[in-house]
């Protein structure tokens, strides 16, 4: 028994060290007196997120109300006072819509990419429509953008429609950073087709492909469009995107939550079609809004569906 005693009095300061009890064994920490434990975090910049169908100016070309001729004006008043840092921008026709609202634009400090669906070349020869986005950059700058079709071939332009759709369809992404903070995200818009939930549904799945492929360090990410299909569409549950995504109008603190998007000129009900999905809960919400401003007397519907955007902290 005595000789176990002298064994464990033997022991007993190795096993001391072993356990980190010794003062021998302890490190030296630094003095963390007047440090700021949030000194390295990034500040949050506040943008706007905006989605907007402008209408084709293939039709209603009569001098109403409705034509474009007459509208461009008002279109382009609500990027001036609205100011959205990123904007999707649906069914501008490259020659008279899309250009227009590209030189007007400039003056307000707007620059844009995007192609025409269905012709990619540089200068593009043909008159397509644009599923582009609009940016600012005093706000964001432009990382890298491309564009792609919604079809069984989405690296070519698309001449006819494709999947069963009623019309050629395309998308627009784009990596932005954020001038104050460096942070990078990411933006899609597209706009998807009219004949139905089964063709929509493909669309959706090809563009949430090319999401994952295009963002591999899997950015917040911000998805706008006229999705032709009300929030609660099975298309949303059937895909991911119900899984991976916010909706805007149902995250909001404040803001026009029960405003419908789709005017349709006042002549029938309104309906709720155009939506901003974004990823990641990094991002933070503070409101979201329906603009239904009338700018000029002669315009009292800028579109036939009401831009709408939301405003995030990153």
């Amino acid at each position: 028994m005595k000789r176990l005693i002298w064994i464990l009095i033997f022991l007993l300061p190795a096993v001391s060290g072993w356990t980190g009890c010794s003062d021998a064994g302890e490190p030296e920490f630094p003095d963390l007196e007047g440090l700021d434990p949030g000194q390295d975090r990034l500040p949050e910049q506040e943008f706007r997120v905006m989605t907007f169908n402008v209408r084709v100016n293939s039709t209603d070309n009569d001098g109403s109300f409705k034509d474009w001729n007459v509208r461009k004006k008002a279109v382009a008043a609500v990027f001036k006072d609205k100011r959205p840092t990123l904007c999707g921008v649906q069914e501008a026709y490259l020659r008279g819509q899309w250009d227009y609202l590209k030189e007007t634009l400039a003056d307000e400090g707007y620059e844009c990419v995007g192609k025409p669906i269905t012709d990619w070349s540089e200068p593009p020869v043909k008159n397509g429509q644009v599923v582009g986005i609009f940016y600012r950059p005093s706000e964001v700058s432009l990382v890298r953008w491309g564009v792609f079709s919604l079809s069984e071939t989405p690296d070519e332009p698309l001449e006819t429609p494709a999947l069963g759709a009623s019309y050629v369809r395309g998308a627009t992404w784009a990596e932005f950073e954020l001038n104050e903070n460096k942070r990078h995200v990411f933006m899609l818009n597209t706009h998807l087709d009219t004949k139905s939930d089964a063709v929509r549904k493909k669309e959706l799945e090809i563009i949430l492909a090319r999401i994952a492929f295009y963002n591999k360090e899997n950015l917040p990410t911000f998805m706008t469009a006229d999705f032709n299909a009300n929030a609660q569409n099975s298309i949303f549950y059937d895909t991911s995107v119900r899984d991976s995504y916010l909706l805007a109008r149902e995250q909001a603190p404040v803001g026009d939550l029960n405003t419908a998007t789709n005017n349709h000129y006042g002549t029938t009900s309104a309906s709720y079609i155009d939506h901003i999905w974004f990823s990641n809960f990094s991002l933070k919400i503070d409101a979201y809004y329906v603009v239904t401003q009338q700018y000029f007397d002669d315009v009292p519907y800028v579109s036939d569906h009401w831009p709408s955007y939301a405003v995030f902290r990153y």
